[in-house]
C-alpha cells in the first residue's frame, strides 16, 4: 500500500547467537545473529536463506565459520555456510594439506 514502509529481510540486532557450545567474548559481542537460535538452527529453506543473509552482513562471518570448522558442527548456519558447506569446506582443506588437491 501507498506510504507503508517494507519490513526489511535483515534484523539490525548486532549480537552474538546463543548457542550451549559458545562462550560470548569481545569478539562475538557485535555478531547480528543473537537470541535467534530457531532462525539459525531452522530446517525451513526460506530460515535458511535469511540466516544467510544475516550472516552475509556480520562483521563476525570469518570467525563464526572458522569455529564451526573447528567443532565439526553437524546442524545450523554458521558465518553464512549450512552444515554439509561447512563439512566440504573441512574436506578440501584437508585433501589441500595433504596434497592431494591444490588450492584454488
Amino acid at each position: 500500500a501507498q506510504g507503508e514502509t517494507a519490513t526489511p529481510l535483515i534484523d539490525q540486532t548486532a549480537s552474538h547467537l546463543q548457542h550451549p557450545d559458545i562462550v560470548a567474548t569481545s569478539d562475538t559481542q557485535y555478531s547480528r545473529c543473537y537470541g535467534k537460535t530457531d532462525l539459525f538452527f531452522s530446517k525451513d529453506k526460506r530460515d535458511i536463506l535469511r540466516a544467510k543473509e544475516i550472516c552475509r552482513l556480520c562483521m563476525e562471518k570469518e570467525v563464526c565459520l572458522e569455529g564451526a570448522i573447528s567443532r565439526k558442527e553437524e546442524h545450523g548456519v554458521w558465518g553464512a555456510k549450512e552444515a554439509r558447506e561447512i563439512r566440504s569446506i573441512a574436506t578440501r582443506r584437508r585433501l589441500v594439506a595433504r596434497g592431494v588437491i591444490k588450492e584454488v
